[in-house]
């Protein structure tokens, strides 16, 4: 539920800052298979994805793949963060060193391993 909520509030964010191409990144393969159309909605999140659906209908250009979590430190950062603050709160520019520095990285194509299970 918390993957397909912020996926439909980030989504919707995109839509009303007039974006028009987006790249989405998620590491919950059920949420990205899902509104691929790979997968059977599950009923827990179908309201979620529909909403999601109707977003993404109103932007010209959308790719959305599926990453491991190793590859997502950003969005697990945020996470994290997020979980600390008891208000929603919104960053114009990297709130940290340690988040600028995951951003440099990601954009200059870092690989990280998979660790194994």
């Amino acid at each position: 539920m918390a993957e397909a909520r912020a996926l439909r509030d980030g989504v919707r964010a995109v839509v009303y800052s007039g974006f028009k191409r987006v790249l989405i990144e998620g590491d919950n393969s059920t949420v990205i298979q899902a509104i691929q159309g790979r997968l059977t909605v599950p009923w827990q999140i179908a309201g979620l994805l529909r909403d999601v659906s109707h977003y993404l209908s109103q932007l010209e250009h959308v790719s959305i793949t599926h990453v491991f979590r190793e590859a997502n430190m950003a969005a697990d950062w945020l996470s994290k963060a997020g979980h600390s603050f008891s208000t929603p709160i919104i960053w114009c520019h990297p709130p940290s060193l340690e988040f600028q520095d995951i951003l440099v990285s990601d954009v200059m194509g870092r690989s990280l391993e998979r660790r194994g299970a």
